[in-house]
């Protein structure tokens, strides 16, 4: 069981109260942005996991999670089912990789900006571009 710090349920809940729904519930995203960060008091460990809760629903076929590190500074998360997201996360950053069914991969930009490609990519992925 993982035990959480009190800033790690304030990231938790932040995460939770965002998360989206997208092409049918098979891709569901969270944010976790710096100043949302910050305000729930934890630190940088407290978000590890964070994308697994995104990943509980059962049509989800993606699920990512985007964490702000430093301000226009993003750290992506996926998790998949049948879907080859370490391909996903290289095609978005030279960086970008792990394995076929949980990867992740870093941007900067703003968040429309960094948020906007990666959906792109991901409903690309899915067949719903």
């Amino acid at each position: 069981m993982l035990i959480r710090s009190d800033g790690g349920l304030q990231m938790l809940r932040s995460v939770l109260n965002n998360m989206r729904f997208e092409v049918d519930g098979r891709y569901v995203w969270g944010v976790l942005d710096n100043t949302a960060f910050k305000a729930a008091g934890g630190d940088a460990d407290d978000r590890e996991g964070l994308i697994d809760n995104l990943f509980l629903t059962r049509k989800c076929e993606i699920a990512a999670f985007y964490f702000e590190r430093n301000p226009n500074e993003w750290k992506m998360s996926f998790r998949s089912r049948g879907w080859d997201v370490a391909a996903l996360a290289q095609s978005l950053s030279s960086g970008g990789g792990g394995h076929k069914q949980a990867a992740g991969c870093s941007l900067d930009g703003p968040q429309a900006e960094v948020l906007a490609k990666c959906h792109q990519a991901i409903k690309k992925l899915l067949g719903n571009a």
